[in-house]
């Protein structure tokens, strides 16, 4: 079972999402907010096989995330209670995944979006992704790595730029927001020609915060300054501004 999400259900004994009384692969699923007396998100049945890969089972009530025979983590999965004794590499064990709620976060049906700040977002490296999509058909990573689970976190970003020229001073404020790494790039244009002055990476910062810069500049007339937001996977966002610096 690939890029789903088990959520919401009920059992009167046990196993309030899943029973597995088989084999069952997880890769990239969710299973969240179930509730049973034992194994409120998922029982294993005793010789049964239960293999799990960048999946978060998590906040499952009652009987807890996991009961029965453990599961085989193959790597880069989340539990919140440490039920799963889940030891593989990149695996996070006893660990709140910080979910919203299940809602409509796009596509056909519902999703848990991961709150920012989640351990789950960028936690695979892009090489261990286990779909290139998630559940909503969003492109796998839109960070430095895949997030655990069913939901890929959208990079958004806000960008603005407020330039003044004073006394021969051309005094920035540049106001950056990301949820994802990425660097930011300012570019001047003037009499024809233009230069980058000034690029440096930024970790993300939610909310937005303002920065400040400030150099000496001659007269050059009208200059164009563009600002850049922008990854691997291109431009986030730009913001371009014109400033009078006289002649």
């Amino acid at each position: 079972m690939t890029n789903s999400t088990v959520s919401g259900n009920t059992a009167g004994n046990n196993a309030g999402g899943i029973y597995n009384g088989g084999e069952l692969f997880l890769v990239h699923c969710t299973v969240t907010q179930n509730s049973s007396p034992s194994g409120g998100g998922i029982v294993n049945g005793v010789g049964d096989v239960l293999e799990l890969q960048n999946t978060i089972v998590a906040n499952n009530l009652g009987g807890g995330d996991f009961a029965g025979d453990p599961p085989i983590s193959l790597g880069f999965n989340l539990d919140s209670d440490g039920s799963g004794s889940l030891a593989a590499a990149g695996d996070l064990s006893s660990v709140n995944p910080m979910l919203g709620a299940l809602t409509d976060n796009g596509g056909i049906t519902m999703t848990h979006a991961l709150i920012s700040g989640s351990a789950a977002i960028d936690a695979i490296p892009a090489g261990n992704c286990g779909a290139s999509t998630d559940q909503r058909h969003v492109s796998r990573s839109q960070g430095a790595g895949c997030d655990i689970g069913a939901y890929e976190l959208e990079a958004t970003c806000t960008l603005s730029l407020e330039p003044t020229f004073r006394q021969g001073d051309l005094l920035l404020e540049i106001t950056v927001g990301t949820t994802v790494p990425a660097t930011v790039s300012l570019w001047a244009f003037a009499l024809g020609n233009g230069a980058q002055v000034v690029s440096a990476p930024v970790p993300a910062i939610n909310p937005a915060t303002t920065f400040s810069l400030g150099f000496p500049v001659p007269p050059l007339g009208t200059v164009g300054l563009l600002v850049l937001l922008h990854n691997s996977d291109g431009v986030l966002c730009h913001d371009f501004q014109l400033v009078d610096t006289g002649l």
